[in-house]
């Protein structure tokens, strides 16, 4: 027989992985929401696309899929010349995220309540 060496004391936990759909298009995700952040972090697609061990074209392709949904301009880029190119989220790319943060918040501060006995 095999035991459970994990602490057994800890209550259940739920596990979801949580996306936000427009029309049947993803338009955010943990994925995507980290990828953006990298990107307000870094000012660079190319180096948040590096950190994350993503190529450049599917950070491209990402990005590009997230605005045609949402039909607003996520990130805002500027071609490089002598100093380098800069990408910056725009305050819809910021909003996006926020929101996506406050439902994930939500859903795990229900996994919680869920398993909390009830008090009679």
């Amino acid at each position: 027989m095999k035991h459970n060496t994990k602490n057994t004391d800890s209550k259940p936990r739920v596990r979801v992985k949580i996306w936000v759909e427009h029309d049947g298009n993803m338009i955010m995700s943990d994925y995507l929401a980290d990828l953006l952040v990298k990107i307000d972090e870094t000012n660079s697609i190319k180096k948040a696309a590096e950190l994350l061990n993503l190529p450049y074209r599917t950070a491209l392709k990402k990005i590009q899929e997230i605005e045609n949904s949402a039909t607003t301009e996520i990130v805002s880029t500027r071609s490089g010349g002598a100093t380098g190119g800069k990408s910056k989220l725009t305050e819809s790319g910021r909003e996006l995220i926020k929101k996506f943060n406050q439902i994930s918040d939500k859903v795990m501060e229900s996994d919680g309540e869920i398993f909390e006995p009830k008090s009679e």
